[in-house]
């Protein structure tokens, strides 16, 4: 079964007594309409017994790049957790050990869809769970989101590695598909891109702090983000 409404994931998956879970949930779907994302019950994420999933799906605003956000919630784990909820007050140091003790309150993993291979293909972002998760699980979620979603700029963030590894083939095929912002005729040169990925190949090779920050900052210049910024209405990608 597949419901794509917001409000359903906001339904199934409220828990009562973890208003944390609850307030993130809504801060994810609020998000998602924001961000022109697609919200639906129906995931090849990964599955237990005593969990529920939904995805999310979106394209990269200036890359066109499909994203899918798989995640998974344990209802036996966020259940026990509210037993005593109300006795404790999160911080971020101790928010750390508890959530460290319920690993599956809420599980995501991230995929950008390969066109090479008609397939979804894993993105390890663990730092960016690590960093994003001060309280709740979901909380990260949303900031994967907005970090998909501008991945041109977030790839030139140091703990963006990763994703920035998998630019490196994804913003090129997706260039000769057409399915950069405008489609035909492409607003980007492969020029422009090509110049764009030696820089995110340049930083992944930097480990000296004041030569990264350097290198970030003539990318910025690049005349990729100039066509970027005058086609911020006009969003590439796909839907699948």
């Amino acid at each position: 079964m597949t419901d794509n409404r917001s409000e359903f994931v906001l339904d199934t998956f409220r828990v009562q007594g973890l208003d944390e879970h609850n307030r993130s949930l809504d801060w994810i779907v609020e998000t998602a309409e924001k961000l022109g994302a697609t919200i639906t019950t129906a995931s090849e994420g990964r599955w237990t017994r005593f969990s529920e999933s939904f995805e999310i799906r979106l394209n990269g605003r200036d890359s066109g790049i499909m994203y899918r956000i798989s995640v998974s919630q344990s209802e036996k784990q966020t259940r026990f957790i509210a037993k005593r909820f109300d006795e404790i007050e999160l911080t971020p140091k101790n928010s750390h050990i508890i959530m460290h003790a319920f690993p599956e309150i809420m599980h995501y993993d991230i995929h950008w869809y390969d066109l090479r291979t008609s397939d979804w293909r894993g993105i390890c972002m663990s730092d960016v769970e690590n960093h994003s998760m001060p309280h709740w699980p979901g909380d990260g979620i949303v900031s994967v989101m907005y970090a998909l979603n501008d991945d041109l700029r977030s790839c030139l963030n140091k703990e963006m590695r990763t994703l920035g590894k998998e630019m490196t083939e994804a913003f090129v095929t997706y260039w000769f598909a057409g399915l950069t912002p405008d489609k035909y005729p492409f607003n980007y040169t492969i020029n422009q891109i090509c110049e764009y990925l030696d820089h995110l190949i340049l930083l992944e090779d930097t480990p000296v702090e004041d030569v990264f920050q350097d290198l970030v900052k003539k990318a910025l210049g690049l005349s990729i983000f100039e066509t970027a910024e005058n086609n911020d209405a006009n969003i590439g990608g796909m839907k699948i």
